[in-house]
C-alpha cells in the first residue's frame, strides 16, 4: 500500500440490504444504501479519486481476511491524505450549523461564575438564547449515528486531516468539536448534565477526549508543541480573545484543554506513531481508559468494541489478542480481562462492575470482569468521588490482584469491614410520578437514617446529607459548606403538593443554588440504595445488596465492596463499589483488621 494517494472514509454501515452495486475490475461489488449514497457524495466529476472504504476493500465474509486487515486499520487511516466523515444529507436545520460552529469558536465563557452564567451571556457572545430553536439543531445533529460509531475513535485520532461533511456543507473535524466543547462546557457550568443540552455535553466530553489523543498521537515534537503553545501563548492561565481569533482549530482546541485541565499539560496520552513506537515521554493510554471512554458507544460487532480501540492502546494490542470473530465474544471478553489483571489493573476492573441480580446467580460468567463488549453503564458511585482517604493510604497503595491459575477467579488481600444486615425498598426514581416517587424515596431515606447517636457524633440531618452523595462534590472534591443548605432547600421542595419533575428540578429558578447537590445526589443515588451493616455503619450500596452480604476492603482499593459468599470457603461474587459512612476517615490502628485472601469468582 502506498503512503499517499488516497482518501478513507469514514461513515455509518446503516442496514445489511444491498439495493445497489457498484462494478469492479473484479467483478459486481453490492453496496449498501448508506454507502451509495456516501460514494455519489464523493465521486468527482471531471477527474478520478481514490477512495478506500472498507466495506469494499475488506472481505466482510472472509473473517480471517478481516482480522487481517483490522490489525492495519490504524495505519490505513494514518497514511490515508485525508479522512471523509459522512454524516448524510443536511436535516433538521442542519444547513445553518457552520454559522453556529463560527460563532462558538469565538465565545469565551472561562471567566463566567457559575452564578453569571444567564442568556445575557450567550447573546454577548453573538449567540442564541438557551431555548433558541439554533440548539435543537446541534442536538440533532451530535445525535446523528455517526458519532455512536466505535470505529470512530480510530478513525479520528489516526487521520492525518479529517473532514466532516453534512450535505451540502464540510468543516474540519477539529471546528466542530472545538465549538461543542465550548457550549458543553456552558451547559455543564449552568446547569449539569441534565439540562436540555445534555446531549451537547455528554458529545463535548467525547469529543474532547478524542481530541486529546489526536493532538498527541504521532511524535514527541508533535505533542510537546501544544504544550509549547500554551505556554507561549498564555500568561498567568489567560490567553487573549485576540489571540484566540488567529490561532488555528486544531491548536486552539488543546490551549482551551490545557487551560480547563492543567493536568494535561504534563499528562497528556499518547498512541502509536506510524512505526508502532511510543515516546517514554508521554504517559500512554491503556486499553481500559479507551473502553471507559466509549462505554456507551455502538459496534456492529460485539468484538469491534475491543478491536476497534486496541491500535490506539499502549498495553494491550492486535498481536496479544489477535482478532477473532469465530470466538465466543464471552471468551474474548475474559481474555482481555484476564490481561488487564496481568498488567496491574485489577482494582480498576472492580470498580467498573455493577453487577444486576441475575449477573450474581449466573455462575459461569466471572462477576468480576465488566461487560465490555455491550454498551454499559458504569456503577455511578465510582464516578461519583475517589477516595485518599486516611484508611486507604495507610492500608497499603498499589494493586494486590492477581487471577488465579486454571480458574476465571482473581484473588486478593482484603480486610472484612462489616456485614449487610438491611436495606433500603425505594430506589432513586426514573420515572413518572417523579414528584410521588421522589416524596417517598426522602421519606424512607430520613426514616432509615435516624436513630441513636451515630459514632461519628453527627447529628443524624448531617448524617443523611452527607451520606446521600457519598460526602463527596465532585472525584476530587469535598463537599461544599453549602451543602446543608441545599439539602434542607431540597426536602421542602420535594414536600409542596405539586413538585417538578425531578429531572426538571435542575432549572427551576428557586433551585439555582442547590443544583450541585442534587446532582451529585443523582450521580450517588442513581442505582445505588442505603444499607444498615450489623455493627451500626451505614452505607450506600449496588441495587443488587442482600441482607448478609458481606462488605471487603482490598489491599490498595479506594473505596470498599459488596461481596456475596459462595458455597465453597473464601470464594465470592462481585456484587459491587459502595461508600460506608465515617468508616473511611477513621485510623486503622483503632480498626480490628485482618488481611485475609478472598477469591471472587
Amino acid at each position: 500500500m502506498q503512503a499517499r494517494g488516497y482518501e478513507a472514509i469514514s461513515y455509518v454501515w446503516g442496514s445489511s440490504e444491498c439495493p445497489h452495486y457498484i462494478d469492479l475490475d473484479e467483478g459486481r461489488v453490492p453496496l449498501t444504501e448508506s454507502l451509495y449514497n456516501v460514494l455519489r457524495r464523493f465521486r468527482l466529476v471531471n477527474r478520478d479519486r481514490v477512495l478506500w472504504t472498507d466495506a469494499i476493500c475488506i472481505n466482510q465474509d472472509d473473517n480471517e481476511e478481516k482480522a487481517w486487515q483490522i490489525t492495519l486499520m490504524p495505519k490505513i487511516y494514518f497514511s490515508a491524505t485525508r479522512v471523509l466523515a459522512y454524516l448524510g444529507d443536511e436535516a433538521d436545520g442542519s444547513e445553518d450549523l457552520p454559522l453556529l460552529f463560527d460563532k462558538l469558536l469565538k465565545a469565551d465563557f472561562h471567566h463566567i461564575s457559575a452564578d453569571d452564567i444567564s442568556d445575557l451571556e450567550l447573546v454577548k457572545n453573538g449567540l442564541p438564547v438557551q431555548d433558541d430553536l439554533s440548539w435543537d439543531v446541534l442536538v440533532a445533529f451530535v445525535s446523528r449515528p455517526w458519532f455512536e460509531r466505535v470505529w470512530i475513535v480510530q478513525e479520528v485520532v489516526m487521520s492525518r486531516d479529517l473532514r466532516v461533511f453534512c450535505g451540502a456543507w464540510e468543516s474540519p473535524f477539529e471546528t466542530i468539536a472545538l465549538a461543542v466543547w465550548n457550549i458543553g462546557q456552558f451547559g455543564m457550568r449552568a446547569f449539569g448534565v441534565h439540562n436540555p443540552g445534555g446531549m451537547i455535553y455528554s458529545r463535548s466530553l467525547m469529543l474532547s477526549q478524542m481530541l486529546s489523543l489526536k493532538t498527541s498521537k504521532s511524535k514527541v515534537a508533535s505533542a510537546k508543541r501544544y504544550v509549547y503553545s500554551v505556554e507561549h501563548l498564555s500568561r498567568d492561565g489567560y490567553i487573549s480573545t485576540e489571540v484566540e481569533m488567529r490561532t488555528d482549530p486544531q491548536t486552539m482546541f488543546s490551549l482551551r484543554l490545557f487551560r480547563e485541565f492543567p493536568h494535561l499539560r504534563a499528562v497528556v496520552m499518547a498512541v502509536p506513531d506510524d512505526d508502532g513506537q511510543y515516546s517514554e515521554a508521554i504517559e500512554p493510554v491503556h486499553l481500559i481508559s479507551l473502553l471507559c471512554g466509549v462505554n456507551f458507544s455502538k459496534a456492529t460487532k460485539d468484538h469491534d468494541r475491543f478491536y476497534a480501540l486496541m491500535g490506539l492502546a499502549f498495553d494491550i494490542s492486535h498481536s496479544q489478542v489477535y482478532p477473532n470473530y469465530d470466538e465466543p465474544i464471552a471468551k474474548t471478553n475474559e481474555r482481555i480481562c484476564g490481561l488487564m489483571v496481568e498488567k496491574g489493573h485489577g482494582l480498576e476492573l472492580l470498580y467498573r462492575v455493577s453487577n444486576e441480580a441475575v449477573d450474581l446467580e449466573d455462575s459461569t460468567a466471572p462477576s468480576w470482569m465488566p461487560k465490555w463488549s455491550q454498551p454499559w453503564l458504569p456503577p455511578l458511585l465510582t464516578m461519583s468521588y475517589a477516595m485518599t482517604t486516611n484508611i486507604s493510604e495507610r492500608l497499603n497503595a498499589g494493586c494486590h490482584v492477581t487471577l488465579v491459575e486454571g480458574e476465571n477467579t482473581i484473588k486478593s488481600p482484603a480486610f472484612r469491614v462489616d456485614t449487610c444486615s438491611r436495606c433500603t425498598t425505594m430506589l432513586f426514581p426514573h420515572s413518572q410520578p417523579y414528584g410521588e416517587l421522589m416524596r417517598a424515596f426522602f421519606d424512607e431515606a430520613e426514616a432509615f437514617l435516624s436513630g441513636e447517636e451515630y459514632f461519628t457524633k453527627e447529628p443524624w440531618p448531617e448524617v443523611r446529607w452527607r451520606t446521600l452523595v457519598a460526602n463527596k462534590l465532585t472525584p476530587n472534591l469535598e463537599p461544599p459548606p453549602e451543602f446543608p443548605l441545599e439539602y434542607e432547600e431540597m426536602r421542602n421542595y420535594i414536600r409542596n403538593p405539586e413538585p417538578h419533575p425531578m429531572w426538571h428540578m435542575l432549572q427551576v429558578e428557586r433551585f439555582e443554588h442547590t443544583n450541585r447537590w442534587v446532582r451529585s445526589l443523582i450521580t450517588t443515588m442513581g442505582r445505588n440504595k442505603l444499607c444498615r451493616t450489623k455493627n451500626g455503619y451505614v452505607a450506600v450500596v449496588p441495587e443488587a445488596t442482600a441482607e448478609n452480604d458481606e462488605i471487603y476492603f482490598l489491599k490498595g482499593a479506594l473505596m470498599p465492596f459488596v461481596l456475596r459468599h459462595q458455597t465453597r470457603p473464601g470464594y465470592f461474587r462481585l456484587v459491587g463499589p459502595c461508600y460506608v459512612h465515617g468508616f473511611m476517615d477513621k485510623d486503622p490502628e483503632t480498626l480490628d483488621l485482618r488481611a485475609m485472601e478472598i477469591r471472587i469468582q
